[in-house]
């Protein structure tokens, strides 16, 4: 560790560029099982010791530098006095040591869904040559966890990009220091103490150096647990209201069952039987219910009716604007349609060729879902539901594209030409395309599906969300050819998060 560290802390160009390194390597050993043992000590406090014991090394002192910021505290007070004795030994500091502890925090911004599922913080700080934000993704519906957080330059254009970005369905505003420090410590907490999360891609990375930024805020105070709804009380409450379902044909018995499980699921989803959002009914509908209802359940027959009516009832209750319950009403349409599809066995059979036996229902159901979304029903399957091509052969799936776009048949027929149509290179277009096609069958890089998730939810059509995840694309792969530059899977994913906020 000391040796590949200190090789990249010696290319280092000032105090965050080492940060960065440190908090990596740090990302490495968090949250690794150990059978009685904490990897903060095992690895962590052990190389911090080795560390302080090589004498005459810049790497070391380097390393124990940047420790001393971004350690855990036993890691730090090691770290302070191991350096300073190799200091005091005549090991020469690298000349960004001064600036590690001249970073101030200028500010904080929050950014946030009106359906309460995520909220993003943009952490300011202000260093002698390097001003730099830590953005934080803070996810609701998983328990107030940190999700994600990665770090940015120019902090203060992202505060304007920020602002331009509140609209009906969002909203910015600005937090004190104390604010911040109440919502995010308890989030960072919380991932710490949870298995196996969905994090983001950068999460592990950045989570030291963001941990330390946090220690520059104020301690935040003492919050109450928040008082949780009673999901019966609430399934009462719809019950009961002109909202419910009162058609002369429905079965009143399994309303009323239908409204309380979607109640209680709702509440084991959050806590928050209440809230309403795209990203409760996609869970709601991919995992909770599937695992405790079926078709031959009188449940299941008036689902559709109830959680429409549940999902107006809710939003109208939580006060959400036209456009956010319109939002949720298309959201819930397409899931409820995506759950009664009936897929042919030979088109399970490929869009699933390749996936292990052991995976979970919830995994399986959300596989489906992505690699439909990728390849679209009407360009594989004939007019009586018959699979055309095969979706598990990537030349098959660039055919796929090509019959989605019949307006460039034409143009590439001319196997020399390069004609525009409408001022698009088709053969670009379609290599774009096919891209995220292949991103999207994969999931790779991961954060392709949930930022079409996040789009479509927003009333994007799917083609749309295809454009807007190849621009994205576009941007990475001419870096790559045009500039030289290596993938920077973090910043992929951070332009990924990025456009499913913007839009």
């Amino acid at each position: 560790m000391l040796r590949e560290v200190g090789h990249d802390l010696a290319q280092a160009t000032d105090a965050l560029d080492a940060e960065l390194i440190v908090s990596a390597l740090a990302g490495s050993w968090w949250d690794i099982e150990l059978a009685e043992a904490d990897p903060e000590v095992e690895f962590g406090e052990r190389l911090v010791a080795y560390a302080a014991g090589r004498r005459n090394s810049r790497p070391a002192l380097a390393l124990l530098r940047v420790m001393a910021v971004l350690g855990t505290p036993a890691q730090r007070e090691a770290a302070a006095a191991g350096a300073a004795a190799l200091a005091a030994s005549g090991v020469p500091d690298p000349a960004w040591v001064d600036d590690l502890r001249t970073v101030r925090h200028t500010g904080s911004w929050a950014y946030g869904d009106v359906f309460g599922d995520e909220t993003s913080v943009l952490l300011c700080f202000d260093r002698p040559g390097r001003p730099h934000g830590v953005i934080v993704l803070v996810d609701h519906t998983l328990g107030g966890i940190a999700k994600d957080a990665f770090v940015v330059d120019e902090p203060d254009e992202r505060v304007g990009d920020m602002r331009a970005m509140a609209d009906e369905t969002a909203w910015v505003r600005e937090l004190t220091a104390v604010d911040a420090a109440t919502l995010l410590v308890p989030a960072f907490a919380a991932t710490d103490a949870g298995r196996e999360l969905p994090l983001g891609d950068a999460f592990r990375d950045t989570r030291a150096l963001a941990v330390a930024r946090l220690g520059l805020l104020p301690e935040p105070p003492a919050v109450l647990p928040r008082r949780t709804e009673d999901p019966e009380s609430l399934a009462e409450e719809f019950l009961t209201s002109d909202a419910r379902p009162r058609d002369i044909d429905i079965d009143i018995d399994a309303v009323d069952a239908c409204a309380r499980l979607v109640a209680r699921l709702m509440a084991e989803i959050d806590g928050q039987p209440g809230r309403v959002s795209p990203v409760k009914l996609e869970l709601l509908l991919d995992e909770h219910l599937l695992a405790v209802l079926d078709e031959d359940d009188p449940e299941w027959e008036v689902l559709p009716a109830v959680l429409r009516a549940w999902v107006g009832w809710a939003a109208e209750r939580a006060g959400l604007s036209s456009p956010a319950r319109a939002l949720l009403d298309e959201a819930a349409d397409a899931f409820l349609e995506g759950l009664a599809f009936d897929a042919p066995e030979e088109l399970l059979d490929a869009l699933l060729a390749d996936v292990p036996d052991d995976v979970t229902p919830e995994e399986l159901n959300d596989i489906l879902a992505r690699r439909m979304f990728a390849v679209g029903g009407p360009s594989i399957l004939d007019d009586d539901g018959e699979l055309t091509i095969d979706p598990a052969d990537p030349d098959q799936r660039a055919l796929a594209v090509r019959r989605e776009h019949p307006e460039y048949a034409e143009a590439l027929s001319d196997l020399v030409g390069e004609a525009l149509v409408d001022g698009v290179n088709p053969r670009l277009h379609l290599a774009l395309h096919e891209i995220v096609t292949n991103q999207l069958w994969d999931a790779d890089p991961p954060g392709v599906w949930p930022a079409a998730l996040r789009l479509f939810a927003s009333g994007m059509d799917r083609h749309d969300v295809l454009h807007a995840l190849g621009e994205v694309a576009t941007r990475h792969v001419h870096a790559a050819l045009h500039e030289r530059r290596p993938y920077d899977a973090a910043a992929y994913g951070a332009d990924l998060e990025a456009l499913a906020r913007r839009h």
